[in-house]
């Protein structure tokens, strides 16, 4: 087994590498480091690959010539006094990406991880710290410019145009292959450690884990508004309808008149599904919902939003499945749009109905009677799941159909719950608490299911004077999060019934994670029980019943668990 090695101090080392700042003895130390560890040159590789992703995500296109026939980019440093990027640092996407750069990043890319393996496959025995300097990534630098690619006619363009006025499709290649290299990274760390492993390593392993998820986000939020800022850019004209247009393609199933279409397709991010009884299709934008049909996305970064005749509009986010649309309504029931929530999240921005013609949404759990609002609806399916109600703007007569049949109606910032052994009231939704890494704020605390590793809908927030009846729960592999503010502090302890626990890396359990991140399963026993959580700037103090630094605000709940 080879011996360990500082892994931060490594990080600090391979940055100043590729910054082009390493000292002759750091080189030195680095190289003796790569020559021992398997992991330390997957460290350097990783970081070689990042460092030249971000500078074609984000420098390259701010220096293209305006002209964009050759391409001469200068070399870079840092300004004075600003410090070093580490691994844990993320530029956004631009908000444009130019068919010009890709080539000349590419090439450049490829310099670059050729460099890097030509430095770790000879060692420090074949060159000498100068050398290895000289050969340090240099990003974007080579001996001559590099020529930008001649004017290619954009898709549906012009020949004399050389880019592409929508690059949609560009941009979500860049984020799924992103995505996809954040997936081989997250599996890479998810691999069961060994049983003698070291618990700092193990402590490392989770706090990358917890930078992949968050990456992952900020990924995902980047390319919707890459593409949204592109399409303002260039707005796409409206073209003549043409009969070979207006013919539904012939992997769609054979369609009615026009009179019977309730909906179109706006906007499909990843992968949809249209349901007929004739089967299931892929969905595209324009594709038109029918009486009858269903919805489904797969996959949790998936986005569908449906557009309806009077301007209503709805998303499906996330892994969500609609059915039994219809505007006839239900038999014996109000005339009017219907549609059934199956599971997921549906965001909705409602237009002014008829009179006598709500809009009903059902799960199975409850039913919401829509006038005209815009609203979020989350269903967690099963007997024992629940559905939560967010009311943004307007009112909604919000009603139970598990237990005893109730309603209630939710206005403007406020949430219902409909669920086993919850009261349905009308809440408010809780305001953001906000803090800063100096004086952190522990903005909220929620129950999570350890199986699926998402809060409970009915305990998100985890509320003072809460009363959990474990058997209306779907699980009792449960565990209770706490959600900070900034998302990462230094520590943070529970007290449960004035028990300490602290946890010092993100995601923040009472009953703690495994190496892949996932809560560990904890049932509380029945009884009641005072839930104390409070944030450190710092990290947790020797004796392990404090953090240090300052102590930042905190919440206390009191629970009955029957």
């Amino acid at each position: 087994m080879s011996p360990p090695y500082d892994r931060e101090r490594l990080r600090t080392l391979i940055h100043r590498f590729l910054d082009k700042t390493l000292s002759e003895d750091e080189l030195r130390e680095m190289e003796a480091t790569l020559r021992d560890q398997d992991d330390a040159r997957r460290e350097l590789l990783l970081a070689s690959a990042l460092h030249q992703e971000l500078f074609v995500l984000h420098e390259l296109p701010a220096r293209e010539a305006a002209d964009r026939v050759a391409l001469d980019v200068p070399e870079t440093g840092d300004p004075a006094g600003r410090r070093p990027a580490t691994l844990r640092s993320s530029r956004r996407f631009p908000s444009q990406f130019r068919e010009g750069s890709w080539a000349p990043a590419i090439a450049a890319a490829a310099i670059l991880l050729g460099l890097v393996l030509f430095f770790l496959m000879t060692g420090s025995e074949r060159r000498n710290p100068g050398q290895a300097r000289r050969e340090a990534p240099r990003g974007h630098d080579a001996t001559a410019p590099i020529a930008a690619p001649e004017n290619v006619p954009a898709p549906g363009g012009h020949p004399e145009s050389g880019a592409d006025p929508v690059p949609e499709e560009r941009i979500r290649e860049e984020a799924s292959r992103r995505l996809a290299d954040l997936e081989r990274r997250r599996a890479a760390l998810e691999q069961p450690a060994p049983k003698d492993a070291d618990p700092a390593v193990l402590n490392q392993q989770k706090t990358d884990l917890g930078l992949l998820q968050e990456e992952k986000r900020k990924i995902e939020e980047d390319m919707r508004s890459a593409i949204e800022q592109a399409r303002r850019a260039h707005p796409e004209p409206p073209r003549p309808t043409t009969t070979a247009e207006a013919t539904p393609p012939a992997k769609d199933p054979p369609m009615p008149g026009k009179s019977a279409v309730l909906a179109s397709v706006e906007r499909v991010e990843g992968e949809g599904t249209l349901i007929r009884k004739e089967g299931r299709f892929p969905v595209r934008e324009g594709s038109e919902i029918l009486p009858g049909d269903g919805l489904e996305t797969a996959s949790g970064t998936a986005r569908l939003v449906l557009r309806f005749a009077d301007r209503t509009r709805m998303e499906l986010r996330g892994d969500t499945s609609i059915s039994d649309l219809t505007d006839e309504g239900a038999p014996g029931g109000p005339p009017g749009k219907q549609i059934q929530l199956v599971r997921g999240t549906l965001v909705a921005d409602v237009a002014k109905q008829p009179a006598g013609r709500p809009l009903i949404l059902r799960t199975p759990h409850s039913e919401a009677m829509v006038l005209g609002t815009s609203l979020r609806l989350l269903v967690d399916p099963g007997e024992k799941g629940a559905s939560r109600l967010e009311v943004l703007e307007g009112k909604v007569r919000f009603t139970r159909q598990v237990e005893k049949k109730a309603s209630v109606d939710v206005t403007a910032g406020r949430y219902a719950v409909a669920a086993l052994g919850i009261p349905l009231l009308s809440r408010p939704i809780p305001q953001t608490r906000t803090g800063t890494p100096e004086k952190p704020v522990l903005a909220g605390l929620s129950i999570v299911s350890a199986d699926s590793g998402r809060p409970l809908l009915q305990f998100d927030p985890l509320e003072d004077g809460t009363v959990i009846t474990l058997a209306d729960l779907s699980t009792r592999a449960l565990n209770i999060q706490a959600s900070t503010s900034p998302a990462t502090v230094g520590s943070v302890l529970f007290l449960w019934d004035g028990i300490p626990v602290m946890e010092g890396r993100a995601p923040y359990l009472l009953a703690g994670n495994d190496t892949r991140g996932k809560p560990l399963a904890w049932t509380p026993t029945p009884g009641e029980h005072t839930l104390t959580v409070t944030p450190y700037s710092g990290p947790s103090a020797a004796n392990k019943r404090e953090g240090t630094g300052t102590v930042g605000t905190g919440l206390t709940v009191r629970l009955l668990v029957r």
